[in-house]
Order: structure tokens, then C-alpha cells, then sequence
């Protein structure tokens, strides 16, 4: 956001951003996608996929990439992808 307006807002509590964005998104991604995980189960269950399965790969697979880039690797970071990917 900084690029955009050259305003850069403080991070509450001292955090860093990277986990401040991780746990913005987390009850997001976990409360907001039951609905596709337990479809998506089914779907593997049943062996037929479906849209709630990509869904939850896509997200899931986002959300594991955020953890690992936040504690244990640099990289860059899409919480926000997959909050946006859960609520569209």
C-alpha cells in the first residue's frame, strides 16, 4: 500500500506484517471455507471432483505457502489471495 499512497500505517501491537496479514486471514480461510472442505471431502470420498475441491486445494495450498514464507522461508506472501479466493 505504501507504493500506492506513500502512506505506510503502523502494524498493531508491533507486529510484523506478514504475521499481522497471517492472522487477518486465518478465521477467514478456515471459518469461511468449511462449507467448501466438507464438500470437498465428500467429493474425495466419492471420487467425483468439483468445484468446492479446487477451491479448497487452491486456498489451502495458499494458506500452507503464507505459513512457510512467514516463519521459515523469504518469500512473498498472499494472505490476502486467499481471503480473496474464499469470499468470491
Amino acid at each position: 500500500m505504501k507504493e500506492l499512497t506513500g502512506i505506510e500505517l503502523p502494524v498493531p501491537f508491533g507486529l510484523d506484517p506478514n504475521v499481522f496479514m497471517l492472522l487477518l486471514a486465518t478465521p477467514v480461510v478456515f471459518y469461511g471455507g468449511w462449507m467448501f472442505y466438507v464438500d470437498a471431502m465428500h467429493a474425495i470420498k466419492n471420487r467425483t471432483p468439483n468445484l468446492a475441491l479446487l477451491v479448497t486445494i487452491s486456498v489451502l495450498s495458499a494458506c500452507i505457502f503464507n505459513v512457510g514464507a512467514t516463519f521459515f522461508f523469504k518469500a512473498e506472501t498472499f494472505s490476502e489471495a486467499a481471503t480473496v479466493l474464499m469470499i468470491s
